[in-house]
């Protein structure tokens, strides 16, 4: 989900790279780092929201052997200034958390921060972002920060994902046709029949909504909100739904593991919308004025008369792919959990009834859904509580009750035995646990052991 946190680069680098300084300094350059600055300069001056100046938020990228760093403030000493470009820095290596799609702080800013594909030149397989998919992954990424500085409240929680009810045939029907209603929409030429196809959608939609809690919608459109409208503006920078639209909906997701996903398309596609049947909605919605894109649009379209749209066959197919996708993703976790739980190695069991391990960072692109109470965790994440915090790099089970605090996280195949470190001075009391990836600092908890086996038992909160 990627953090929450997260605008395309984009293009073929532009021919005539420059040159920067000696030879020396050319030698050291692997990347194209004046194509994408301009590249940037040129996605960032189509961008159009109130308030909003790309420039003003650095931007990070990882090539696969330097982190490149653009137009920080105050950039730490680590970075080193390039010959010839006064606003870049280069850090040999990946700096701190500059990866894929995310924002990172460095220093006391943040940055809007991705990683190539792969180095670029790099003659292995793998396909390297253009400049110009670069460019636009970074505005998409400037626009969050821009959103989460300027509307704190629309950011969506991304631990309500751990206890996001499992979808079931008819969700996931619903989301699809809510989906397909919705892009049909977009591409329409006249507007009667966008009108049309649009008010499908959300028919579809509002039905869906209707079998969730009060939290859950609003985590959807919070993520609509949110991200999906940064979608829009990473989409619409790079030449409007004719270009881009396809890309939206590459992959229809299947549901579960991809509400994130389906929400961005949701909000990307109502966006889209709005911009055609609203043209000062975003004005509105930065100042207040609507709180709900989808009543917004509503209300837009209530006007024009309703035509036929989706075919009794056509509804007839999505559903019974619906079915097939669902089955067949239900057993597919279900062989993941069972390799999870069969893998050979150490294991280590946390167990923390009383006070339940609270989210604090999630990477929810490596989250996948078992159960209503069970996620596994293919990702990095941190959990904390009064009197532990757990950081893991991926691979680890964790079990709820109904609330996104985790009772019980549990890890399996380690190579090595944990090590115990006991903390001494001014650290007496302190216990840490550490194996490959795998970090819990705490106070108080017991560690037992039984073969390869440690159950861990974290302490209930202070009275």
């Amino acid at each position: 989900m990627r953090e929450h946190g997260v605008g395309s680069l984009g293009s073929a680098a532009l021919a005539g790279l420059m040159l920067l300084g000696s030879a020396a300094a050319a030698r050291d350059i692997g990347f194209p780092v004046q194509s994408l600055r301009a590249e940037m300069a040129r996605i960032e001056a189509s961008s159009s929201w109130p308030g909003f100046a790309p420039d003003a938020v650095p931007a990070a990228v990882f090539d696969g052997a330097k982190t490149y760093l653009f137009d920080h403030p105050r950039p730490p000493l680590d970075f080193k200034p390039i010959e010839g470009s006064d606003r870049v820095r280069v850090f040999e290596g990946r700096y701190g958390g500059v990866d894929a799609k995310a924002k990172v702080r460095i220093g006391e800013t943040w940055v809007a921060a991705c990683r190539t594909a792969r180095p670029v030149g790099d003659p292995g397989s793998g396909q390297a972002f253009t400049m110009r998919a670069l460019a636009e992954v970074i505005l998409q990424q400037k626009f969050q920060i821009f959103l989460a500085r300027r509307h704190p409240d629309w950011v969506p929680d991304p631990a309500h994902q751990l206890v996001y009810p499992p979808d079931n045939d008819r969700t996931l029907t619903l989301r699809r046709v809510e989906l397909a209603a919705l892009r049909r929409a977009v591409e329409a030429e006249a507007d009667e029949d966008a009108a049309s196809w649009a008010a499908e959608g959300l028919k579809h939609h509002v039905q869906r909504l209707g079998l969730l809690d009060a939290k859950t919608v609003r985590y959807e459109r919070d993520l609509e909100r949110f991200e999906g409208i940064a979608e829009f503006m990473k989409c619409a920078a790079s030449g409007g739904p004719a270009a881009r639209l396809a890309d939206v909906i590459a992959a229809e997701p299947a549901g579960g593991d991809g509400v994130p996903e389906g929400c961005i398309r949701t909000g990307c596609l109502i966006s889209y919308l709005l911009e055609r049947f609203v043209p000062d909605w975003k004005e509105r919605l930065d100042s207040g004025a609507i709180d709900d894109l989808e009543r917004e649009l509503a209300g837009a379209i209530a006007a024009y008369p309703p035509k036929p749209t989706f075919s009794i066959t056509e509804l007839i197919k999505i559903r019974r792919k619906a079915e097939d996708d669902l089955a067949a993703r239900n057993a597919a976790r279900d062989s993941l959990f069972q390799e999870f739980l069969t893998r050979a190695g150490y294991r280590v069991e946390i167990i923390t009834e009383e006070d339940p391990l609270r989210p604090v960072s999630i990477d929810c692109g490596g989250l996948v859904r078992l159960t209503a109470n069970e996620s596994l965790h293919r990702g990095p994440l941190t959990f904390k509580n009064d009197s532990a915090t757990l950081e893991i790099l991926g691979g680890a089970l964790s079990v709820h009750r109904g609330t996104p605090g985790a009772v019980r996280v549990l890890a399996t195949g380690l190579a090595d035995k944990p090590a115990i470190v006991k903390g001494r001075g001014r650290n007496q009391g302190v216990i840490v646990l550490r194996t490959e990836g795998w970090t819990l600092i705490g106070r108080g908890f017991k560690v037992i052991e039984s073969g390869t086996a440690l159950t861990v038992i974290l302490p209930g909160p202070p009275r």
